[in-house]
């Protein structure tokens, strides 16, 4: 019973140190960290799993115009990887986005 509860607690502690990688890799992305390219990669290749946090990340005006690009292009390979309707309309409405240069930023991801 107390390894049990010892292990309950290892785990417990490794989740919250380790964090979800999906938000780690948006962390990544949004504070202009060194590997962001790395993080595209990375949850392009996570799938299904990031498709609500990176629209979510997106989608939040409070962010920097270079973070929401970053974003874009990232949910674009997801989109291109996972054809979910969701990026599609995510994409889309952000072509009426009031800063202009995340207007330009997804016209050209999307082509």
């Amino acid at each position: 019973m107390i390894r049990l509860k010892r292990v309950g607690l290892i785990w417990a502690v490794c989740l919250s140190a380790c964090g979800d990688p999906v938000q780690q890799h948006i962390d990544t992305i949004i504070e202009g960290r060194d590997g962001i390219d790395d993080a595209k990669l990375s949850l392009n290749m996570a799938k299904g799993t990031a498709i609500e946090p990176v629209i979510h990340a997106f989608e939040d005006h409070s962010l920097s115009t270079r973070a929401r690009l970053d974003l874009a292009d990232a949910l674009y390979r997801l989109y291109l990887r996972e054809d979910d309707g969701r990026i599609f309309a995510s994409l889309v409405a952000a072509l009426e986005d009031p800063v202009p240069e995340v207007r330009a930023g997804v016209a050209r991801a999307v082509g």
